[in-house]
C-alpha cells in the first residue's frame, strides 16, 4: 500500500515538474512584466509631478503646462509599453511600426485641429498677446477674453464674441494695440481757408493741456502740422500721446471738445462745397 502511494506521489511530482517546465517561464515572464509595469507607473507619476512643479516654478501658462505634462506622460507610457512588449517576447520593431502608422493616420485626420493646437502652443509660449489686450487681426478687433489651446476669443465693443482659430492667429499679421504702455492718438482736423492756422494750433494745445489724460513732454510731444490743402479745407494732422487704456477716451473726448471750442471761438468747420462762377456772355 505504501509502495502504491509513493509511486502515485512520484508521478504527481513528475507531472507537476513537467507542467512547471512548460508554464513556469511564462509565469515568470508575466510576473516580471507586472513588476516592470508597477515600477514604471510609479516612475512616470514621479516624473510627471516633477515636470508640473518645474513648470509652475517657471510660471508657464496653464495650457502649456497641461500639454507638457500630457506629452511627457504619453512618451513615457509609450516607452513603458515597448519595454513590456520586449519582455514578453513581442517584436518591438513591429510594435513601433504599428504605433507610428496609427500616429500618422491620426495626424492626417486631425490636420486642421493639430494646426490650431500648434498655433495655441506658440501663442501661449511666445505671448504675442495676453488676456485683456486689444488686438486687431484679419478684419476682427476686440479685447482678448480667453486663450484656449485651440481657439482665442475676442469681445468686440458691441459685445460680440469672435472665436478665432489659433492656427490662423499664428500665421497672419496681427496688431496688438495694448502691448506698449503708451499709444499715439492721431486724427485729421479740417479747418477753413479763412481761419488762422496759428490760432487753431494754440487752441488745440490749450485743450490738450486741460485734458489730464493727454501726455505732452519732450519724449512724447504733441504735434499739430498742416498736412494737406484740400478742395474745401486745410487739413491739419493732430498727434498726441496717452496711456494705452485711455486711447478711446482721449480720441473721442478731444474731438468733442474741439468741436465746441471751434464754435465758441468763431472758427469755421468746413464741409465739402462747390463754388460756381457764372460768366455773362456779351
Amino acid at each position: 500500500m505504501d509502495h502504491i502511494f509513493l509511486d502515485t506521489k512520484t508521478d504527481v511530482i513528475e507531472n507537476a515538474t513537467k507542467v512547471w517546465d512548460v508554464v513556469g517561464p511564462y509565469c515568470m515572464t508575466f510576473l516580471e512584466a507586472l513588476i516592470i509595469i508597477f515600477i514604471g507607473r510609479k516612475l512616470i507619476k514621479w516624473i510627471s509631478n516633477l515636470t508640473r512643479k518645474a513648470g509652475e516654478k517657471a510660471k508657464l501658462e496653464r495650457g502649456v503646462l497641461s500639454f507638457l505634462v500630457s506629452l511627457v506622460n504619453i512618451v513615457l507610457y509609450a516607452i513603458l509599453i515597448i519595454i513590456v512588449a520586449s519582455e514578453v517576447g513581442i517584436p518591438t520593431a513591429s510594435l513601433i511600426a504599428v504605433l507610428g502608422s496609427i500616429g500618422v493616420a491620426v495626424g492626417l485626420a486631425l490636420q486642421g485641429s493639430l494646426s490650431n493646437f500648434a498655433g495655441g502652443l506658440l501663442i501661449l509660449i511666445m505671448k504675442p498677446f495676453l488676456v485683456g489686450d486689444y488686438i486687431q487681426v484679419d478684419g476682427n478687433e476686440g479685447f482678448v477674453t480667453d486663450i484656449d489651446i485651440c481657439y482665442t476669443k475676442l469681445r468686440t465693443f458691441d459685445y460680440r464674441i469672435v472665436i478665432i482659430p489659433n492656427g490662423k492667429l499664428s500665421n497672419t499679421d496681427m496688431v496688438n494695440w495694448t502691448k506698449e504702455k503708451y499709444r499715439r492718438v492721431e486724427f485729421i482736423l479740417p479747418i477753413s481757408y479763412d481761419d488762422d492756422i496759428k490760432s487753431v494750433r494754440k487752441m488745440l494745445f490749450e485743450l490738450a493741456a486741460k485734458n489730464e489724460l493727454v501726455i505732452n513732454n519732450d519724449e512724447m510731444p504733441m504735434l499739430v502740422q498742416l498736412q494737406n490743402y484740400g478742395e474745401s479745407s486745410i487739413d491739419l494732422i493732430v498727434r498726441m500721446w496717452c496711456k494705452a487704456p485711455n486711447y478711446w477716451k482721449v480720441l473721442f473726448g478731444m474731438k468733442e471738445s474741439i468741436r465746441y471750442e471751434m464754435i465758441e471761438r468763431g472758427f469755421t468747420i468746413p464741409f465739402k462745397q462747390v463754388d460756381l462762377h457764372m460768366k455773362e456772355e456779351k
